[in-house]
């Protein structure tokens, strides 16, 4: 009787190890399929708030940089008069783009800002309205060929 209890404790024991393994194997495969998403630099577009209000979104993958721009990682509408990460973020990346100077960013959203916008979204084929629409976050985080 006890060699049965044996061979059952070390039977529940290999299988809880099993059990373990496979746990740890999800696991590693969820943080490597983590860390490729956050090397290739793919986001979902349009996920978050838009949806909750129904608004259509894109879903598709797109790349996406911040050219070491790390204010905001968003894409909501960002407007003359706003301040903050948002502006920052956008005259950060317009500074990339050799269309503000980096000595310009002070996170308000003035005049010049509006300005440098219109003049990125003319060079991108973009409706020429100095507001930092979904489209034109997508555009500027896509130098290079998006």
């Amino acid at each position: 009787m006890t060699a049965a209890i044996g061979a059952r404790r070390a039977m529940l024991t290999e299988n809880q190890h099993e059990g373990a393994v496979a746990v740890n194997r999800r696991s590693s495969l969820r943080a490597m399929v983590a860390t490729v998403a956050m090397v290739a630099g793919t986001v979902i577009v349009g996920t978050g708030p838009a949806l909750a209000q129904g608004r259509p979104v894109a879903t598709r993958l797109a790349p996406m940089s911040n050219f070491g721009c790390g204010y905001y990682y968003g894409n909501e509408l960002t407007v003359q008069g706003n301040t903050g990460a948002r502006v920052l973020q956008v005259q950060c990346l317009l500074s990339k783009w050799d269309l503000m100077d980096s000595s310009q960013i002070d996170g308000v959203f003035g005049p010049q800002t509006r300005n440098a916008v219109k003049d990125f979204q003319e060079t991108v084929g973009l409706p020429q309205d100095g507001r930092v629409d979904i489209k034109t976050w997508a555009r500027l985080r896509c130098k290079g060929g998006c």
